[in-house]
Parts: structure tokens; C-alpha cells; sequence
């Protein structure tokens, strides 16, 4: 009986460690979804329709570079560089949506996945059809 508490302790000892490092910060670490979308410029690779289908040829308005300021500006141009749009950025407190705020619109949409690596929201196209659009890290 003994050994079993002393195993439990043990077992519940080294858990609670790993649970309390893994929870450590680094200073620099990315940790918020605002935090990884401005670290980089961002480069539209697809626009797919609801069943993955690739239609980025009919949906060039989202093709571009979008560049998310840490100070909540953003600028969006298309793959040539000329400006689309500027104005200011947020992201909803639980992560799920990312707003955009121009002097012309206001446009919320639906975030998919927010990494390092991949960014992906939903959006109704002008058309009514709701579009996934995918970013990487541009260089």
C-alpha cells in the first residue's frame, strides 16, 4: 500500500512538473492569435469552395499580400504590390474571428486555422458562395 502512494506521489509529482514547464513563456514566444498574425507578411496560395475545390481564378480578390501591424494597422496588395486595401485589424477575444475596419467596409470573418505556418478564413464571395482562403508566410 505504501509503494502504491509513494508511486501515485511520484507519478502525480513528475505530471504536475511537466504540466508547469510546458506552461512557461519564453520572453519572445508567439502566444496570442493577434501575436502570430502580425509576425509575418502573409501570401494567398488557394481559395477553395466549400468542397475544396481550387477556384482562386475566379476569386482573385482575395489574392494577395497581407501585412498585419503589431500597432493593429494592416495593408493588403495584390501579388504585384499595389495596395488593396489599409486600415485596422483585430482579432475577437476567443480567436475564432478576424475583423478588418477600411474607410469603405467592415469585414468579419470565420478564422479556420491560425498557426505559424498556415492561415485560413471563411468568406462569402460577392457571388454568395462561401470561400476558404489560404495564406503561408511570405519571405
Amino acid at each position: 500500500m505504501k509503494m502504491r502512494i509513494i508511486s501515485g506521489l511520484a507519478i502525480g509529482s513528475a505530471l504536475l512538473f511537466t504540466v508547469s514547464m510546458s506552461s512557461c513563456k519564453k520572453e519572445n514566444s508567439i502566444t496570442t492569435p493577434s501575436d502570430i498574425l502580425a509576425s509575418t507578411k502573409w501570401k494567398t496560395t488557394i481559395v477553395k469552395d466549400s468542397v475544396n475545390n481550387d477556384v482562386t481564378a475566379s476569386n482573385q480578390a482575395y489574392v494577395g499580400y497581407a501585412i498585419y501591424g503589431k500597432d493593429g494597422s494592416f495593408t493588403i496588395t495584390d501579388l504585384s504590390g499595389a495596395l488593396r486595401s489599409s486600415g485596422t485589424w483585430a482579432i475577437t477575444a476567443d480567436g475564432a474571428k478576424r475583423i478588418l475596419v477600411t474607410s469603405a467596409f467592415t469585414r468579419i470573418v470565420d478564422i479556420v486555422t491560425l498557426n505559424n505556418a498556415l492561415f485560413t478564413y471563411k468568406i462569402v464571395n460577392p457571388s454568395g458562395r462561401t470561400v476558404t482562403v489560404e495564406h503561408v508566410p511570405s519571405k
